[in-house]
């Protein structure tokens, strides 16, 4: 029942967020791109994406980030997915809207592998302060009511039970996560990255991941969550 919540969250979500694809900007003298396109996780279009797991990750790095209950805007934290995704190169993301039930995060550096010529017009992978309360305002005025309306409630999430604190991480590492009163346990994580998929590392390849969920990060944080990928929000 939550798989289908968050699933319709996507979808609604990406819709609303125009990811509609023409046309890929280009530098003058640049590699010539292809029209991006958006597919779903298990499509297999993307190639092989899989999930890191907590089996396949065990180092954190030292930091000094943030701790305590849900964060104001502007905090940057650890955050374990994109440790594990990037293999340490981008693991850090900064809380850039919240509203209602809508707690929007972005991954800090989202820029493609050096020499990479979508690296030419970084606009393309640009998130605005603004896009992000859009998406925080519209999950929560439109998508939330809806999606609750047709299959109910999701289970509430607190934050304060993750898979994290059981193996003794340090509290840095998932403090963030935290909901306290009187915020709503059934605030949704919108995490939006530059995901780890096959056309990352390839340019030329004309599929990328839109979006997904994994029931399993929703465990590991004790959080509902979804992620989005950043390609082209100024669409």
């Amino acid at each position: 029942m939550k798989e289908k919540i968050i699933s319709v969250s996507i979808l609604l979500i990406l819709i609303l967020s125009i990811f509609s694809m023409t046309f890929v900007p280009k530098a003058s003298g640049s590699t010539e791109l292809p029209e991006y396109k958006g597919v779903h996780i298990e499509s297999g279009l993307a190639g092989d994406t899989p999930l890191p797991t907590i089996e396949d990750w065990s180092t954190i790095p030292d930091s000094g980030c943030p701790t305590g209950d849900t964060p104001p805007i502007g905090t940057t934290v650890y955050d374990w997915s994109l440790d594990a995704m990037t293999g340490g190169e981008a693991y850090t993301m900064t809380l850039r809207a919240v509203y209602g039930k809508a707690e929007v995060w972005v991954q800090d550096d989202m820029s493609f592998p050096e020499g990479d010529p979508r690296n030419d017009n970084p606009i393309n992978w640009e998130v605005t302060d603004e896009m992000c309360g859009y998406v925080a305002e519209t999950f929560d005025a439109i998508i939330y009511p809806t999606d609750t309306a047709y299959f109910g409630k999701p289970l509430d999430r607190y934050g304060n039970d993750t898979i994290f604190e059981y193996l003794g991480w340090p509290e840095w590492t998932y403090d963030w996560a935290e909901v306290s009163d009187p915020a709503d346990p059934q605030r949704t994580i919108i995490k939006v990255m530059n995901y780890r998929d096959y056309g990352y590392y390839y340019p030329t390849y004309p599929y990328f991941v839109i979006g997904f969920f994994s029931d399993t990060y929703d465990g590991y944080y004790d959080r509902n969550m979804i992620h989005l990928d950043c390609w082209q929000w100024w669409r």
